[in-house]
């Protein structure tokens, strides 16, 4: 009569009694991705679920939910029980961006615990490698003499990188025609087939190019210099105070048991430290410098959201 009362306290209290024996995980745990299989995200998401069921043994299923910028896969997992078995991976931009530009639950941070940050892909601004422009003055000072003549490739309207190029040309008092694409293959591609002047693209799709000085990397999008492009100074350094950048964001539904979040957390973060998913992360550069760890996660979501907010005020970008 003891353990049966115990146990229905326990589920009064809302905790599952597997929790409170300690036998977690005793069934398969899904990881929510929101973007589709064979894409970036995707590929971090799968090594990393490898490594976390090579260290602990858990069994651990990667599921597919794309659309919306990950919204829709942020939102699947939210939405489930906060016992464990349903976790997401997601690009920060799903949580601090799309909101301004889709159709997003307003309370989704607040719905969300953020447990650990797993890498961050920073933004840079190329040109052909045979281009004119050595450095970003003179694409600014060339835009300034021949207005709209100037075409910069985007990975999608209202992604970051838009909103900072946007405001590099607010600022500067250019006219840059932008030309949004899909993805970032296909701006890449726009850019080595000459169909476009610039291209902001992310240190994994630039960084082959540049190794092979078929591009050049004008100015870091990011607020630190890179190793591949070191005379390419950042947009900061320049007097543009912005910079383009996204963080994989390992994340439950808000409620998730202390213990229980603490275990998981620890769980992610050995296998984001385990040599094969640094090798990862080091042939598609991803940065795993400074990355926010604890509550510092939550908070970076809240203090991007309101950067990205007040990025968009400055435009005067409204939503569709």
């Amino acid at each position: 009569m003891k353990n049966l009362a115990a146990t229905l306290l326990l589920s009064l209290l809302g905790i599952a009694p597997a929790l409170a024996q300690g036998d977690f995980p005793n069934k398969v745990i899904q990881l929510v991705v929101g973007f589709a299989a064979g894409g970036s995200t995707d590929v971090v998401t799968r090594v990393l679920a490898a490594e976390v069921k090579r260290i602990t043994g858990w069994e651990i299923i990667v599921l597919n939910k794309p659309g919306a910028s990950g919204v829709l896969g942020a939102v699947y997992v939210v939405s489930a029980p906060p016992d464990g078995y349903t976790l997401g991976l997601a690009t920060s931009n799903s949580f601090t961006t799309a909101p301004f530009f889709q159709d997003v639950p307003a309370d989704l941070i607040e719905r969300t615990a953020a447990l650990a940050a797993t890498g961050r892909v920073t933004n840079a601004l190329v040109v052909k490698g045979d281009s004119p422009y050595k450095n970003l003055n003179e694409m600014i000072e060339f835009a300034r003499r021949n207005p709209g003549q100037i075409s910069i490739a985007i990975a999608g309207a209202g992604t970051n990188s838009s909103l900072v190029v946007q405001l590099l040309a607010q600022d500067a008092k250019v006219n840059f025609t932008m030309v949004p694409f899909t993805g970032e293959a296909l701006s890449a591609n726009a850019l080595m087939g000459g169909h476009v002047t610039a291209a902001a693209l992310s240190t994994p799709v630039w960084g082959k190019y540049v190794e092979a000085k078929t591009m050049r990397v004008l100015s870091s999008m990011y607020g630190e210099r890179y190793e591949l492009a070191p005379d390419a100074q950042t947009l900061m350094e320049q007097g543009y105070p912005y910079s383009a950048a996204f963080t994989y964001v390992l994340f439950a539904p808000k409620g998730l048991p202390p213990a229980l979040a603490k275990r998981i957390t620890d769980a992610f973060t050995e296998a984001a430290r385990s040599p094969g998913y640094l090798d990862m992360a080091n042939k598609t550069a991803i940065d795993m410098k400074k990355l926010p760890a604890g509550d510092a996660v939550q908070r970076f979501l809240v203090e991007e959201y309101a950067r990205t907010g007040a990025m968009v005020e400055k435009l005067g970008i409204k939503k569709k």
